[in-house]
């Protein structure tokens, strides 16, 4: 049954209130940075709200960390893969694919648990892919076999949060995950990079700015300019 707590990202700039992402009804995430703008430390921060609001009956993190940012940030009871090449991640992520796809609705489930969300059990799946900009390549990207679920998430209960560099993205965000992301109108975070990449969340440019300050994009608020919280490393 899918989880409805709100995910706290940080604070908005006009009125210094809190940022939640809402994974029941926005179920990705789409970050975009150039180096040492903050998208590590918000998939850190990240990580600490799911374990804060969910236990690991509720939530299971697939890390796809080729740098290996996250490396002993998620808690061994809530980690279900960590992943940092493409020889990993592929089969992986068919599996997943293949696993979730079990969960899609059948003829037999009723209107009642359509709207409940009950006719499976089980945790929900976080995919969180640091510097995406490495994971996908000519040759293709792992993450390639999720697209298909994409538009299914809530349905089979999974969510995926994925950060880019800013650099290049104009072409990068062709790619069919992040195609797919932006399709579904998700919510996107536009941090620190270069105004000359043009447009890359609606008519957003990027813009330099301190680490963490970006401009959030939903489709219920607009465009809010927000400070992401911070999360120190683990020792």
């Amino acid at each position: 049954m899918p989880d409805t707590a709100e995910l706290l990202l940080g604070i908005n700039e006009r009125d210094l209130a809190p940022v939640a992402l809402d994974p029941a009804q926005d179920s990705h995430l789409l970050v975009l940075g150039d180096g040492q703008s903050g998208k590590s430390s918000m998939l850190r921060s990240l990580v600490r709200e799911i374990t804060r609001t969910r236990t690991p009956e509720q939530a299971q993190i697939i890390a796809v960390d080729y740098r290996r940012s996250l490396l002993g940030e998620i808690p061994a009871d809530y980690q279900l893969d960590y992943l940092t090449n493409a020889a990993q991640a592929t089969p992986a992520m068919k599996e997943l694919a293949d696993y979730l796809a079990n969960r899609l609705p059948g003829p037999d489930v009723t209107p009642e648990q359509l709207r409940a969300g009950s006719w499976w059990t089980g945790a929900e799946a976080w995919v969180l892919i640091d510097d995406y900009d490495l994971v996908a390549t000519q040759a293709g990207s792992p993450l390639h076999a999720l697209v298909p679920l994409l538009a299914q998430a809530r349905d089979v209960g999974f969510h995926v949060v994925v950060t880019r560099r800013t650099g290049g993205a104009a072409r990068g965000l062709y790619d069919p995950l992040l195609q797919s992301i932006r399709d579904l109108a998700m919510p996107g975070i536009m941090l620190s990079g270069n105004p000359e990449e043009g447009p890359l969340l609606g008519n957003l440019r990027p813009e330099h700015s301190g680490p963490g300050r970006g401009r959030l994009v939903t489709r219920a608020s607009g465009v809010q300019v927000v400070q992401l919280a911070w999360s120190d490393p683990q020792a």
